[in-house]
Formats: C-alpha cells, sequence, structure tokens
C-alpha cells in the first residue's frame, strides 16, 4: 500500500512540513485573518472561472442536447444500517474538534446511536439538504514546499479537519454516485484521479 509506505517513511524522516512552520512575520490573530481571506479569495477564482467557461459552453451544449440521453440521474437512496456498517468501518477515524463526542466513543457505542446516524444520513439523501452544523471545518494551513518562502501565502494550502458525521454523509453520496457512475459506463475512459484501483500508474500508462 503506497499510502501506508509513505507514510511511514515521512514519519521515520519527520517530514511533517506543517509542523511548526508558518509566517513569521505577524501575530497569529492576523495571520489567521489573512489566511482565511487569501484561501476565501482562492476559492471564488476558481467559482468565477467556472462560471466564465459554463458561459462559453452555453452554445455547444445547445447543438448537442438533440442527442437523446439513455439514463438521467433520478434520485438517491435511503441506506441500510448494513451500508452505515460498512461506510463508517471504512472511514479514516480522524478526530476533529467540531465533533460533539470523539469519533472512537462513537464507534463504541455505534449499536445504541446507529437509528439517529442512520435518520441524519438518510433525511440529508432524501432532502437534498445538508446538515448545516455539518457544513463548518477546521482549516489550517499547511506548507507546500520547506524550502520555500514562509512568509508567502501562496506557498500554503488549506487543509480541512471535517466533522465525522458529515464524511459518513458525503461517502453515502459518493457511493451511489460512483455506482451509477460505473453501471452506465460514464467514466472518462483516461482518468484516474479519484477512481477505485487507479493512481499515478494507471495515468502513465493511459
Amino acid at each position: 500500500n503506497k499510502k501506508d509506505t509513505y507514510k511511514i517513511v515521512n514519519k521515520l524522516m519527520d517530514r511533517d512540513l506543517s509542523k511548526n512552520m508558518k509566517p513569521d512575520c505577524k501575530p497569529d490573530e492576523v495571520l489567521c485573518e489573512e489566511l482565511k481571506d487569501f484561501f476565501n479569495q482562492k476559492v471564488q477564482d476558481i467559482y468565477s472561472n467556472l462560471d466564465h467557461e459554463k458561459a462559453k459552453d452555453t452554445d455547444s451544449s445547445k447543438k448537442s442536447s438533440s442527442s437523446s440521453v439513455s439514463h438521467s440521474w433520478k434520485n438517491f437512496q435511503t441506506i441500510t444500517e448494513k451500508d452505515l456498517d460498512e461506510i463508517i468501518r471504512d472511514l479514516n477515524k480522524k478526530e476533529c474538534e467540531e465533533d460533539p463526542i470523539p469519533v472512537k466513543l462513537l464507534v463504541q457505542c455505534l449499536e445504541e446511536i446507529k437509528p439517529l446516524i442512520l435518520f441524519i444520513v438518510n433525511d440529508s439523501l432524501m432532502t437534498g439538504v445538508f446538515p448545516e452544523a455539518q457544513k463548518s471545518a477546521l482549516v489550517k494551513p499547511s506548507i507546500k514546499d520547506e524550502n520555500g518562502d514562509t512568509n508567502s501565502y501562496k506557498n500554503y494550502r488549506p487543509i480541512s479537519n471535517l466533522p465525522f458525521l458529515s464524511k459518513v454523509i458525503e461517502k453515502s453520496v459518493h457511493r451511489q454516485l460512483e455506482d451509477y457512475l460505473k453501471l452506465h459506463n460514464l467514466h472518462a475512459e483516461l482518468q484516474s484521479g479519484y477512481k477505485s484501483n487507479h493512481s499515478c500508474d494507471t495515468a502513465t500508462l493511459a
């Protein structure tokens, strides 16, 4: 497993790039606000570019709309207790300060609180509404290049620590979308990123 191997190597070589590395020119309170604004602006720039590309593709979309589509996504399905067990089993159990209880305790008491979690997940799937309380995240800046300029915000990327329940809902959605894409063979032929059993190796060989 390459991911586990890199984790072991980085730990042995003390390669925690984000550890004790941050801009040193301003107080923490100022850095927090400025980094927040910087990351927010990057997201807004991405949205603006997407809107621009969407506008450019409008005409071509109209031209191709005449071709019939043999299948379309209807709605999400509720998950079962078995599905929930599998999702929680496979998820990373990383703690988040936004969690109302520690993840380890949640796993230990899963049988008792499973009906509640199942209700929240299925309600989100059926209504198409993501719980407001699960939209928050603890965002920490992580240095991209330890040899780069630590005072340049461009040398940092945001790392989000998400509430555990939000990841359960996200995984529930992902599983159904992934099954749909596979069923109708809708994956891009040369896609390797974010695709099971694919990696940089398969991208190179494609």
